[in-house]
């Protein structure tokens, strides 16, 4: 479900917030491209989700292409050759389309994850400055040597993305948070997912947007 809504009274610099539900549900009513990818990543977080014997982290090769998977949840897709997964994280990106080009110039990703929506900010903003923000050192190595993240020139920092918020002074153009905490039993948004939206406007620039993923 995407829902277009005002985030928060005290903060007129978002244009527009995009929230998606649901990432995983599948529709009982024939078939379509979406539903065969959603389908297959569902079984591939239950089978993630029951094997005892995988690392925490690592990369699982579906039809679709390359899936990330860490603590048994699906993390990211990599489609070598393709921009786009077809699947929450272009839905994450597409907003930008509603900034004109000279608007794109800095994009932070919160949860930077396999890179999924930093490859679509890319191709939709080819010289902007996109920061992306991962906490966790294995996410990022494997995503460096399997999903190609040093080919999108990216700054990426290592860190928790409420201390980013907190300290870093950079204002961006678009934001996108995209941070989940958890195994495949647990995930969820972190305690501070409700009060980090206050920081987040703080960060945009007059006229911004982003994209969010509950």
């Amino acid at each position: 479900m995407l829902l277009v809504e005002s985030p928060s009274p005290s903060c007129s610099r978002i244009a527009l917030l995009v929230i998606l539900c649901g990432c995983f549900h599948v529709p009982s009513d024939g078939f379509t491209p979406a539903a065969h990818l959603q389908r297959s990543l569902h079984r591939l977080v239950l089978c993630a989700g029951q094997s005892s014997g995988e690392p925490r982290v690592y990369v699982e090769t579906i039809d679709e292409g390359q899936a990330l998977v860490v603590d048994g949840t699906f993390a990211s897709l990599y489609r070598p050759g393709k921009v786009s997964t077809n699947c929450v994280w272009d839905a994450l990106a597409v907003p930008m389309l509603a900034l004109p080009q000279e608007r794109r110039r800095r994009v932070l990703l919160l949860g930077l994850g396999g890179g999924s929506v930093a490859r679509i900010v890319r191709a939709l903003a080819p010289e902007a400055e996109i920061v992306g923000v991962e906490l966790d050192a294995e996410v990022i190595a494997v995503a460096r040597e399997h999903f190609g993240l040093d080919d999108m020139a990216l700054e990426v920092i290592e860190g928790d993305a409420l201390e980013f918020l907190r300290s870093d002074t950079r204002s961006f153009d678009y934001i996108v948070d995209d941070v989940f905490i958890g195994d495949c039993d647990t995930v969820c948004r972190p305690d501070w997912f409700p009060f980090a939206l206050d920081l987040e406007c703080e960060r945009l620039r007059t006229g911004g947007g982003g994209g969010r993923c509950r």
